[in-house]
């Protein structure tokens, strides 16, 4: 259940730590992400100050971690998932529409459809690198072995730049 009064929580996104148990979630509607312990089915509401249209979910688990990326907010918010504490508010780029983390660089990845960008982000909040997407990138997948996949859309058929598929793998 939602902790905003009349309004519901309604997941956009999620993440799933496999080995922990650990399901991360985040809502459209209301600026709060879940997580959810998968043995026990015990759910934790936490806030997400400073966001909107909350769209992106990912989980670092060696760290406790829920990255959140907010269209609405234009921002990536890093938060320490046991006490809800926000340690970073990243602007990251136009329309924060999704967000992947890969436990091999230890690096967070923003896909910014409005601003057809991928940010990256270390996990004490700085931005490392942000790369060209072409049109309306959109969805971002990390693979556990140091890559991240991404897609994005066109903007029609005459779109050289939409319709791609990357993979990015940051340099030792």
């Amino acid at each position: 259940e939602t902790q905003v009064r009349g309004e519901e929580f309604s997941s956009m996104s999620l993440d799933l730590d496999e080995k922990g148990g650990k399901l991360v979630t985040v809502s459209l509607t209301t600026p709060e992400a879940a997580l959810i312990d998968l043995a026990s089915g015990e759910v934790k509401v936490i806030a997400l100050p400073g966001t909107k249209g909350v769209s992106g979910a990912a989980y670092d688990p060696q760290e406790g971690l829920i990255f959140a990326a907010s269209q609405g907010t234009d921002n990536l918010l890093i938060v320490k998932a046991e006490t809800g504490e926000v340690l970073h508010d990243v602007p990251v780029g136009a329309g924060a529409l999704n967000v992947a983390f890969d436990p091999v660089s230890r690096l967070a990845y923003v896909a910014n459809r409005g601003a057809g960008t991928i940010t990256v982000v270390d996990t004490q909040g700085q931005i490392v690198a942000n790369l060209d997407a072409g049109s309306l990138p959109n969805q971002l997948r990390a693979d556990g072995k140091g890559n991240v996949w991404a897609v994005n859309k066109s903007r029609g058929e005459n779109d050289e730049a939409g319709d791609r598929i990357w993979r990015i793998t940051p340099k030792s």
